[in-house]
C-alpha cells in the first residue's frame, strides 16, 4: 500500500504523518513531499516526536517532482493549500484533506510553540490512526494478513482503537 503525504514545506505536518503512519504498520510505504520543499525540518518536529519514540533525524524535506510518476493508492492532503495539488496524482485511488494548522506558523515564546507542536502532533496521531484502523488496515489484512510474513509484529500492541 503506497501512500503519499502533501503539504507545501514538508518541514513539519507531512513529515509528522508519514512518521506517524510508518510506525503503525510495516506494510505501508509512507513517502511525504511539499511543493515548495524547505532545507530541514523543523527543530522542534524531531523533540516532539521522539517524544513518542518515533526517531526522525534522517527524514529531509522532498519536493513533490519526485513522486510524480510513482502511482499511490492514496494521497493525504494536511495543508490548506490543496488547490496547488490538483493537477498531481490524479491517478491516485484515494484523497485525503486534511486542515491542519501549520505549527512553525505560530510565534510566541519558546514554551508557547513547543505546546503547540505536541498539540498538532497529537491531532495528525490522532487522525492518521483513525484513518490506519479504518480503511488502511482491513485492505491491508485483505490482501496479506500480518501473521503472514511478520509473526513477531503485533500490530494490536502498536496502534489500538482508544
Amino acid at each position: 500500500m503506497k501512500i503519499l503525504v502533501l503539504c507545501r514545506g514538508n518541514s513539519c505536518r507531512s513529515q509528522m504523518a508519514e512518521y506517524f503512519l510508518r510506525s503503525y504498520d510495516p506494510r505501508l510505504e509512507v513517502r511525504s513531499a511539499g511543493l515548495n520543499p524547505v532545507e530541514e525540518l523543523h527543530p522542534l518536529v524531531l523533540q516532539v516526536m521522539m517524544e513518542k519514540g518515533i526517531e526522525m533525524r534522517w527524514a529531509r524535506p522532498e519536493s513533490l517532482t519526485a513522486y510524480l510518476w510513482v502511482a499511490f493508492d492514496f494521497v493525504i492532503h494536511v495543508c490548506p493549500c490543496q488547490n496547488q495539488f490538483s493537477h498531481y496524482f490524479r491517478g491516485a485511488a484515494k484523497r485525503i484533506r486534511l486542515n491542519l494548522e501549520d505549527p512553525g506558523a505560530l510565534e510566541g515564546t519558546p514554551e508557547q510553540q513547543l505546546a503547540h507542536f505536541r498539540k498538532v502532533r497529537d491531532q495528525i496521531d490522532k487522525d492518521m490512526k483513525a484513518f490506519y484502523i479504518s480503511q488502511l488496515r482491513p485492505l491491508l489484512d485483505r490482501e496479506r494478513p500480518l501473521n503472514q510474513g511478520w509473526p513477531w509484529f503485533n500490530h494490536e500492541q502498536v496502534v489500538s482503537a482508544s
